[in-house]
């Protein structure tokens, strides 16, 4: 005959209740980042956006400066001519972008030398990562070399083929000098938290870039 199962006492039921909750904790605790790694997550997803839309503002400012038509948008500035014209003025207009870019880039990473100068082994703070995410404008031309021929023209391009210098070599270069300058960034910061840390605010960048080309941009400025 099978015994009859006697009733768990209320005591031992709440010990494995408290033992479950405690391992759903310890498996949120696992999943969910450290607050030095929400940091970075954080203000890439917020200035990556914000980057974008200064590279587009700076070609339509310089647009408008020169007389010209323009429309800004989310992710691309249309100028309107009237006229063809001139080389020069439609030169400046296309480097306004990648130029205030590199001086967003040099500025941050000159910030982010001074913040970070004697504090190497010490945690990123806000300012760190916001200094940081200035610095890393550099990586926009890391990947130019590999840019499929399928997407617009990049403004580099224009550039170099206005500069007569070979093209593939100007891309090469730039790209070493952009990595050059992501490795000092990235160094800059601690040697035993860079991994994680850059790795979760890579995923906010890219979160942010989509939210402001797929969703917020569009309808701000359609």
């Amino acid at each position: 005959m099978k015994p009859r199962e006697q009733p768990v006492a209320p005591v031992i039921q709440a010990v494995r209740e408290n033992k479950g909750r405690s391992a759903r904790l310890r498996l949120l605790a696992r999943l969910w980042p450290q607050a030095r790694n929400r940091i970075p997550f954080a203000t890439g997803f917020l200035l990556a956006p914000v980057f974008i839309f200064l590279h587009e503002a700076a070609h339509f400012g310089a647009a408008r400066a020169l007389g010209f038509k323009a429309t800004l948008q989310s992710g691309v500035t249309t100028i309107h001519y009237s006229h063809l014209p001139p080389p020069r003025a439609d030169l400046v207009v296309t480097a306004a972008g990648p130029l205030l870019q590199v001086l967003i880039g040099g500025a941050g990473l000159l910030w982010l030398y001074r913040l970070r100068q004697t504090r190497r082994t010490e945690p990123a703070t806000w300012r760190d990562w916001v200094a940081t995410w200035c610095a890393l404008n550099a990586g926009r031309w890391i990947g130019s070399p590999f840019r499929p021929d399928a997407v617009p023209t990049p403004d580099e391009v224009v550039l170099l083929r206005a500069s007569g210098l070979p093209v593939a070599l100007g891309l090469v270069l730039l790209a070493g000098v952009a990595a050059s300058a992501v490795v000092a960034t990235v160094r800059l910061h601690s040697p035993g938290s860079r991994l994680l840390p850059f790795a979760y605010g890579f995923v906010g960048g890219s979160a942010g870039m989509e939210l402001w080309l797929h969703g917020l941009g569009p309808r701000l400025l359609p």
